[in-house]
């Protein structure tokens, strides 16, 4: 906005600078550097438009720059200045305020609800143009031009009451209809949940007479944790006598898998212990300061616990940025896993790794349900195991190189049949709660029966 108004004031009084700083203003606004063919600026700014998301500071920078030097390089004989001065480009600069307010609206509710696709984007654009001419026509030039007082204090006054009653109006829409208004009516809407965390399952599960539960919101815990107050690493244990242990150690995509975990402790009369921290790899990366020094203490424990036949289940959500930076934290995360391997196998323990899970472009379960108002299916629901694999084939090096006394275990083989992975499995039920993450559904009909199979075959338990 400031170099809009920049560019419009030496646009507008280039030829009436008098002062010093106006001559070297003027001076360098004449420059020949300056006056660069407008066809060749606008095709830079196409080029722009190009770039990768991870610049686009430097793209947004460079628009502003550029477009400023467009505006200022035009002239009535350029072919372009006829173009950007038709009557419908006039047109829809006239309303172009009112078509940036209008235009986010209708992406939102269409993003919600019918969804964006080439069948529904016509409707949307016409929704856009009807909104924001209306809008332009009927309130933004009547308010723009009538005179609100005769005191411009009165004037600034009722600004603020405007400002007051929106704001008053949006925390009403916030809170009080919260839960009122109609968002669509799943009919599995009570399998969305990940953790363990639904209150109609919650149980006292935790032997010794603890009241803990086994769920996220007692054995998880956020990267800002202060890690050094967890002392009680048996908090969240579900103990079967002197039977073996499974010990699940991770990140974030240890905690979704909580109901696999209790389901293999009462199926399976398996002891299990489980606490995670997001963000924070298992074997602790030295890279990642922030997670303390948790991690390394939970690895001694484990190590000073360990008993013949005990096992470890690793399960990390890793980025699939593909920069060297990345590669190089994995690296280091994949030799630090080899490592204490070895240590559990002088133990006569055993190691299993998750591999990794399918990364959707929606981050958010609700654009997939699938309700009557949602009648063609959200593409980025889906993806292909052939896209994953792709995205992930550094990581799947790094997994192929680990020694084989490591036992990685494929949850792609059961999440995406015939090939395709999607939120929701044929029933249209919840199988991710997010982009990454399983819902208890999920662990409880695919993963954990899949899972122990894997175990039992790989002659784990």
């Amino acid at each position: 906005m400031a170099a809009g108004c920049i560019t419009f004031l030496i646009f507008e009084k280039k030829r009436t600078f008098r002062t010093k700083s106006s001559s070297f203003l003027k001076h360098f606004f004449e420059n020949k550097f300056l006056k660069v063919k407008p066809f060749y600026l606008s095709l830079f700014i196409l080029i722009i438009f190009f770039l990768p998301e991870s610049s686009s500071l430097v793209a947004t920078i460079l628009i502003v720059f550029i477009t400023s030097l467009l505006i200022y390089s035009l002239s009535k004989r350029d072919k372009l200045f006829n173009l950007l001065t038709n009557k419908f480009i006039l047109h829809v600069g006239k309303i172009s305020y009112s078509l940036y307010l209008w235009h986010w609206t209708v992406l939102c509710i269409s993003r919600w609800t019918i969804g964006i696709n080439l069948t529904t984007a016509p409707f949307q654009i016409l929704l856009m143009y009807l909104f924001a001419f209306y809008s332009y026509k009927y309130v933004e030039t009547p308010f723009r031009n009538k005179q609100w007082s005769l005191s411009q204090l009165q004037t600034i006054f009722k600004g603020f009451l405007a400002l007051f009653s929106s704001s008053f109006f949006l925390f009403f829409l916030l809170k009080p209809l919260n839960g009122i208004l109609f968002t669509g009516n799943y009919k599995y809407e009570g399998l969305v949940t990940r953790s363990r965390n639904n209150n109609n399952n919650k149980r006292n599960i935790i032997s010794n007479n603890k009241s803990l539960e086994y769920n996220g919101l007692n054995c998880h815990f956020p990267e800002a944790t202060n890690y050094d107050e967890i002392i009680d690493f048996d908090r969240c244990s579900i103990n079967k006598g002197k039977s073996k242990k499974i010990y699940f150690v991770g990140n974030s995509h240890t905690d979704h898998l909580r109901e696999t975990h209790y389901l293999i402790s009462n199926q399976q009369n398996i002891s299990i212990n489980g606490i995670s921290i997001s963000g924070c790899f298992f074997p602790q990366n030295q890279i990642q300061k922030e997670c303390g020094d948790f991690q390394k203490s939970r690895e001694n424990r484990i190590l000073n616990d360990m008993k013949k036949g005990d096992i470890v289940v690793i399960s990390n959500n890793f980025s699939i940025e593909k920069s060297k930076k990345n590669y190089d934290l994995l690296s280091s995360h994949f030799k630090n896993i080899e490592s204490f391997s070895r240590k559990i196998k002088n133990k006569k323990g055993k190691v299993v790794l998750f591999a990794p899970l399918p990364i959707f472009k929606v981050e958010n379960i609700s654009l997939c349900k699938n309700n009557w108002f949602q009648p063609i299916p959200n593409k980025e629901c889906y993806i292909s195991k052939k896209e994953v694999l792709n995205q992930r084939s550094f990581i799947y090096k790094l997994l192929i190189n680990l020694p084989k006394e490591i036992s990685i275990y494929d949850p792609l083989e059961v999440l995406c049949p015939n090939g395709n992975c999607s939120m929701m499995d044929s029933g249209n039920r919840p199988l991710f709660i997010d982009d990454n993450h399983l819902t208890d559904f999920a662990n409880k009909e695919y993963i954990f029966k899949d899972f122990i199979s894997f175990m039992k075959k790989e002659k784990i338990i």
